[in-house]
């Protein structure tokens, strides 16, 4: 969505004035483009020309619907924040070297303003998987590390670790293409591995509490596995050798992984590697091991 001032016509007249640092005109094609720029609309109404001197960016919407949700986002967050939201998938383009869709333009100030609010009210929130997207998300994570340190430089707020995490799942999921059909792959990849390691521990699985905390980090993993599957995303491995001393205590819940991991090589075509069997038994053994301490405290 983002556009460099290149792009922007020769006929600009102004549609809207949004504030000051921000006007809307409308293309040859009636398409609304969204122009940002220090002063650009101050003391202009609709109707008058635009000072291309002091355009500093120009978005284009595809959707109609998110041209509104992108003008009213403009209305009610600081253009700090759209700068360094704007500064940052720039950056993230060139990083990742793929497309993102344009809804992050929309996602990601309106999920820094209220994180900020957030902060300054004393709200802090525990990102509960940020081992995993640390560990599985690391391009996008730099992004969020990033993020926190323009935030810091530009805002004078030091936001904790967590909210790093939460920044960059916006950029994992702005990657996803075709949402709908690679939503039903996701969901049957996973109920494919539920299916497995259900089968392998048969009652103790089932009659685990769905809406546990312990029970929906392990969903999520699962899903964070479907989703590197399903794109052929790889990590760099590092050093397992003390977590597999460990892991391999428990065997069960090591070759269930094995089993698991062994069907995705062979079915989706996905060289598993070892770090990956070893994060998915540590889940197993957490899940598993919860069942049985409950078991333990029942029958005292």
């Amino acid at each position: 969505m983002g556009q460099r001032v290149k792009e922007a016509g020769d006929v600009m007249k102004i549609s809207r004035v949004l504030n000051n640092s921000c006007v809307i005109i409308l293309d040859d094609n009636q398409k609304e483009m969204i122009l940002l720029g220090n002063g650009i609309g101050y003391s202009k109404r609709p109707g008058d020309s635009v000072d291309k001197a002091k355009i500093d960016k120009v978005f284009v919407m595809e959707d109609d619907w998110k041209a509104d949700r992108f003008a009213e986002l403009l209305g009610r967050v600081s253009n700090e924040i759209i700068n360094i939201s704007e500064d940052l998938i720039e950056y993230a383009h060139e990083l990742l070297g793929t497309d993102l869709d344009e809804a992050i333009h929309i996602s990601l100030p309106d999920h820094l303003d209220g994180a900020i609010e957030n902060f300054r009210q004393g709200i802090l929130l525990h990102n509960t998987l940020l081992l995993e997207i640390k560990k599985f998300y690391q391009k996008e994570f730099s992004l969020g590390e990033r993020a926190l340190k323009m935030i810091e430089e530009k805002m004078d707020i030091k936001m904790p670790e967590d909210e790093a995490g939460f920044i960059a799942m916006h950029f994992v999921n702005a990657q996803s293409h075709d949402e709908n059909d690679q939503t039903r792959a996701i969901i049957t990849l996973v109920d494919e591995m539920d299916r497995i390691i259900s089968q392998t521990f048969g009652s103790r699985m089932t009659a685990i509490d769905k809406n546990s905390l312990i029970y929906c980090r392990y969903m999520t993993h699962l899903k964070f596995f479907a989703q590197r599957v399903l794109t052929k995303t790889y990590f760099m491995e590092g050093d397992t050798k003390e977590l597999n001393l460990t892991i391999r205590k428990y065997e069960e819940e090591y070759m269930c992984s094995r089993k698991v991991c062994e069907f995705i090589s062979k079915e989706y075509n996905y060289d598993v590697c070892e770090e990956e069997v070893m994060y998915l038994a540590v889940h197993l053994v957490q899940i598993m091991n919860r069942r049985t301490q409950k078991e333990k405290k029942s029958e005292v």
